[in-house]
């Protein structure tokens, strides 16, 4: 298993101990990897989230990037 997809695990995981309700979208448009759900009492309000896996056991340092068009409304970055 890729480190991106241990990210995305681990962050669904984490976002569901807070109640939200985590979807993978079958696209990435925009960054999306995962969709984030909230429950409200008469609807949802989602999120797109990009989640990003990073490892430091070699390099002390990393960097992400994210297009400025992905950065707007709902839009969250993990990095794991």
């Amino acid at each position: 298993m890729s480190l991106e997809h241990i990210a995305e695990d681990k962050i669904s995981a984490e976002l569901q101990l807070y109640q939200f309700f985590i979807a993978k979208p079958k696209f990435d448009i925009k960054g999306t990897d995962l969709i984030a759900f909230v429950d409200f009492k008469d609807s949802f309000k989602l999120g797109r989230i990009q989640s990003k896996g990073r490892s430091l056991i070699k390099q002390r340092s990393c960097t992400i990037k994210i297009k400025n068009e992905y950065v707007k409304d709902s839009f969250f970055v993990f990095v794991y």
